[in-house]
Order: structure tokens, then C-alpha cells, then sequence
């Protein structure tokens, strides 16, 4: 099966088009710093060991250990996929994971939902 191409330059996908998109002067190092430090947060904020996240993300406790730590290395290999995956399994908006708050507004020190609304932190409420 032939790699699926680009629609609107014809070629295919490289890493460089799955890098994390950067606001500002922010470098992706700091980016996934802050997103690994907010994984935490979410973890915590959820009530939930690692290994449970990893099982509710259907990945493995040692890869789940790498998001938590400030690797791009292992958010690349999760793809921007994970984010929408993060997203059904918590509830969490993908903004919030990335940028600490919905792209044109403050960074919030708590999980948004969708809309930016806190995320609830009882994990029976999302499953």
C-alpha cells in the first residue's frame, strides 16, 4: 500500500510536519517541557498513578514515563494523534496540553476541558 501524499503539494509527510507548532520565541524544547510538566498536572489533577494513565491511554508504563519526562524525542513518536487520543481519554483540551490555556488566552494552572472550563478531577466522571 502506497504512502499517502499531501493533497495540496503532492509529497509525503515528514518529521518536520509533525513538529509541535511554536508561539512566539518559544523554542519546541520549552513547548514540550511545558507539555510534559502539564501531562503531570492532568495525571495528578485526575487522581491517577502512572500506570493507570498509561493503561487509560493504551500505552506502556515505560512509554508514558518518557512523556512525563521533557523527551520530544517520545512525544514525536506518539504523533499528533496522542493529543486527540489524550483528549477522549481525560477530557482535556489538546490547547491546554500544549499552550497551558486556549491559544489567545491565559495559561491556566488547572486542566481545561473543551471551551476552557476546569476539567473535573473525579477520573469515574470521564471513563
Amino acid at each position: 500500500m502506497a504512502a499517502k501524499t499531501d493533497t495540496e503539494s503532492g509529497r509525503l509527510p515528514t518529521d518536520e510536519d509533525w513538529r509541535v507548532p511554536v508561539r512566539d520565541s518559544e523554542s519546541e524544547t520549552q513547548v514540550i517541557a511545558g507539555m510534559s510538566g502539564r501531562l503531570v498536572v492532568l495525571r495528578e489533577h485526575l487522581g491517577l498513578s502512572r500506570e493507570e494513565m498509561a493503561e487509560r491511554l493504551g500505552i506502556s508504563p515505560i512509554a508514558y514515563a518518557a512523556l512525563e519526562k521533557p523527551d520530544a524525542r517520545a512525544w514525536r513518536r506518539r504523533g499528533v494523534f496522542f493529543l486527540v487520543k489524550l483528549h477522549r481519554a481525560t477530557g482535556v483540551s489538546t490547547d491546554w496540553i500544549c499552550y497551558g490555556g486556549p491559544w489567545d488566552g491565559p495559561p491556566s494552572p488547572v486542566p481545561l476541558a473543551l471551551g476552557g472550563s476546569p476539567l473535573p478531577g473525579d477520573p469515574g466522571m470521564l471513563a
